[in-house]
């Protein structure tokens, strides 16, 4: 079955097609187009999928930029955390511009 003959179960749902996206889904995979439906991820393949043309797809062309999944609470303490008992010690690793 081809995508086409698939999407025309999509009815209604919301599509979006992301084409020439460098793409990690998690592992790098290189320059694909991405069908999003529904909200969910339909297709990734490095061929475009031939939609049917009575679809209302909305088309994103990405231009070589990254797409990647979504960060869920992607929250870190990049200096190490432990709140602000520590920061006499922690203000060594920025830096300050003064004017």
């Amino acid at each position: 079955m081809s995508i086409a003959q698939k999407t025309r179960s999509f009815g209604s749902i919301m599509l979006i097609l992301i084409s020439n996206a460098d793409v990690y889904a998690p592992h790098h995979l290189g320059m694909m187009h991405v069908l999003v439906a529904g909200g969910h991820i339909a297709y990734i393949g490095q061929e475009k999928p031939q939609l049917d043309p009575l679809l209302n797809v909305d088309h994103v062309d990405a231009a070589g930029a990254r797409l990647i999944p979504g960060f869920i609470d992607a929250h870190a303490h990049v200096t190490g955390g432990g709140g602000v008992q520590n920061i006499s010690r922690s203000t060594y690793l920025l830096v300050f511009t003064a004017f």
